[in-house]
Order: C-alpha cells, then structure tokens, then sequence
C-alpha cells in the first residue's frame, strides 16, 4: 500500500471513530440533599480511646472507666503513686491494650483493677509490669482475659476473679502467684514462671489445661477441690510440683525435679483429698514422684523414674499395680520388632523405673 494510500485509511479510521456514538450517565442529580460519603470517627473507629479527656481518672486511678462499652489504649500508660493505671467501675467492659505497655511506677497500685465487684470484663492484647500490686486484680465474675503478658508486679501477676477464661497469658518474676483465680473458671495455654510464691492458685471447680509452670519459689499449681489439672508441664518448683484436693482429676502432666526447697518432701503430684483420680502422669527427678497423703483415690497408670521415692501412697486408697521397672539386660531395638519389657499386662499397672 502507497503512503497516500495509508494516510487516507487511517483519517477514514479516525472519522468514523468520532462519528460514533457513546453512552453517558444521566446529567439530572436525583432530588433531595447531596449527601456526603465520608465516614464518621465512630464508624471508622466504633470504640472509646482510653484518655484524660474519655476515661478521666480520679483520686486512685490514672484512667478511669464508668461507663459499659468497649475502649481501646492509643499508647503506653505510665502509672502514678498511690493510683491504678486503669480503673474499671461499670459491668460489661472490654478493654483492648492494642500492644501497649501499662507499666507502674515506685508506689504504684495495680495495672488494671476493678471498683467494686463487676461482670463480664474482657482484657487483652497488652503488657503490664512494675506495678506495686497485681498486674490485673480483678473483683469480677465472668471475666476473659487473653494475649497479656504481666511481670515484675510487687503482688500476683494476673488476678481473674471468679468463673474466668485465662487463656494465652504469661506471668513472670511478680511478688506474689503468677496467675491466681477463684471459683469455677479456665486457664489453658498460660506460661507461670520465676514467681516468688506458686505459678498457678485456683480456688474450687477449675480446670488447668496445657500450660507451664517453671522454677515458682512455690509450687507449680496449687489447685482447690474439685479441678481438673491435664496436659500441664511442670518443672523446677521449689515445692511441689502439682498440689491438688478433693475431688479432682490430674492427667497427662509432665512433672520434673520439683521439690528442691521442700527438704525432700517435695511431690510431683501431692494428692491431700479424697475422691481424685491420678492418671497417666510422668513424674521424674523430683522428691518424691507421686504422693497421696489420705485415703479414697485412685492411682493408675503413672510412670515414676528417678525421683527420691517414686511412689508414696497411703493406706486406704485404689491403685493399679506398681510394676519395678529397673531390671537391667533389656535388649536394644532395631527394625519393626521387639520382645516386650513393660513386665505387666494389667492395664491400670504403675511404672518405676
């Protein structure tokens, strides 16, 4: 094709082009008042900040709450003498630490402390330290307390109350018990280490699940009647490492050289109550491995090795047999076959070894 020739295609191409028609929106606005389309802060942000101005304090608290809702920290909080950081004086308040450090000063109360006994207060997401109290103390019922982390308070690191969820928390070097709670709660996934008094304290009907106490000046868990204490791992307390009472159920935990400060009557599991169960628990190097000072429970299919006194079980209670495991000459395994060494078939039997 010529240079002519294209020239005239292409000014053909372009006319039609603007010979077309296009489509457009409507040019009529719809009746009534522009709206405008910004968000306001409450919607962007449907929570209360924590500040003088929102939360202001009064003559021992630095902030505090009084009114039902959920409220969120936008910095760290540095306490005052004779003043909580954070004051909670209304039932159903949540409180978001947003990462933030919530830390005291010399003379300082607690962290986060409640006015009165209160209801359904949630806490999470923070730290909180070298408060003069508790890192949290909480009056309450029905609280929920997550993600935190409380070290180096002069009293108890978290302190939830009655029927609460402790879950995912840390508490180290306080003055007092790690994590202590009331009647009927939950704590799972929690980590209680370098405490001057127990890692854990409960009082009646809780449950301990999954957590750790390590090198308490006390004891690992001190637990009321009526608990359930499971998957724990429990390791150099200076007492005993699980100390329980009535009516309870303590299982699957790993207990292991506790007792150093107890002059030999440090347990791995301490039994004081009637009607518990004691079950398939691993006690090692510690005083004594199991210990059951009164009569009425039952004991089956634990594993002791290497404590002073493996088993020390009174009068009066049920146990499976226990089962002398030390015998030497067992041969080695390799391959997909082995005679067996566990020298009992019954299925509640008992180890030491």
């Amino acid at each position: 094709m010529s240079m002519r020739m294209r020239v005239c295609a292409a000014v053909v191409c372009c006319t039609a082009l603007w010979a077309t028609p296009s489509a457009a929106g409507p040019i009529t606005p719809p009746p009534g008042p522009v709206a405008g389309t910004y968000k306001t802060l409450t919607e962007v942000e449907p929570r209360t900040a924590i500040n003088a101005v929102n939360t202001r304090g009064d003559a021992n608290s630095t902030f505090r709450i009084a009114a039902p809702g959920s409220y969120y920290l936008t910095g760290n909080v540095t306490g005052e003498a004779n003043k909580h950081g954070i004051e909670i004086a209304a039932d159903n308040v949540s409180i978001d630490l947003m990462g933030f450090h919530v830390v005291g000063v010399s003379g300082s109360l607690s962290g986060i402390a409640t006015e009165g006994t209160r209801r359904s207060v949630r806490i999470s997401g923070g730290t909180l330290s070298n408060w003069g109290g508790s890192g949290i103390q909480l009056t309450a019922t029905g609280a929920v307390i997550a993600d935190v982390a409380a070290s180096g308070n002069g009293a108890d690191g978290i302190d939830a109350g009655d029927s609460a969820v402790v879950r995912s928390c840390t508490a180290s070097f306080n003055g007092a018990t790690g994590i202590t709670m009331g009647l009927g709660g939950l704590i799972s996934e929690c980590v209680s280490a370098h405490n001057t008094l127990n890692g854990f304290t409960v009082g009646f009907g809780n449950t301990i699940i999954g957590c750790s106490a390590y090198r308490n000046d006390g004891r690992g868990i001190a637990a009321n009647t009526g608990s359930i204490i499971e998957n724990n791992a429990i390791r150099l307390n200076m007492l005993d490492g699980i100390s329980s009472g009535s009516v309870a159920v303590v299982r699957g935990n790993v207990c292991s050289s506790n007792g150093s400060a107890a002059g030999g009557s440090g347990a791995g599991i301490r039994i004081n109550g009637v009607d518990c169960r004691v079950e398939s628990n691993t006690c090692i190097s510690n005083d004594i491995g199991i210990r059951v000072v009164s009569s009425g429970n039952m004991v089956i299919r634990n594993t002791a090795s290497g404590n002073g006194t493996n088993f020390d079980i009174a009068g009066g209670n049920r146990y499976g047999p226990i089962i002398d495991a030390t015998a030497g000459g067992t041969p080695a395994v390799t391959g997909n076959a082995g005679a067996g060494t566990m020298l009992s078939g019954d299925p509640w039997a008992n180890f030491a070894y």
